[in-house]
């Protein structure tokens, strides 16, 4: 199976997530994979926090694919889903878009 994404230099930080063909709306992208770790997302830029409905810290993911360079924008071309850490394109994204997902209000206003 050839590749969807792939790593490049980013504009928005760093390295970031590309798209190497279209996608539809309601799309699955890709998965965010990766192993249990005790550090948590302040500790390190590439772990994913999981939390239940009632706000409960769940378990941290260190990321260990290529998901795991998908940058923050606060009108993001990605959603993820928490359960299974899938990321849905939430409108049209063309080859050679930088793919990204809204990492949370807290995120948000820590930028601020």
């Amino acid at each position: 199976m050839a590749a969807k994404v792939y790593v490049s230099n980013s504009g928005i930080h760093g390295r970031g997530l590309f798209a190497k063909r279209s996608f539809k709306p309601g799309e699955i992208v890709g998965r965010y994979t990766g192993r249990k770790t005790r550090l948590s997302s302040e500790d390190h830029p590439h772990v994913m926090e999981r939390y239940d409905e009632d706000g409960q810290l769940l378990e941290c993911v260190m990321g260990v694919g290529d998901f795991r360079f998908i940058n923050h924008n606060s009108n993001p071309n990605l959603e993820i889903d928490e359960e299974t850490l899938e990321f849905r394109a939430v409108r049209h994204i063309g080859p050679g878009d930088e793919l990204t997902w809204y990492y949370g209000d807290e995120f948000e206003a820590d930028r601020g």
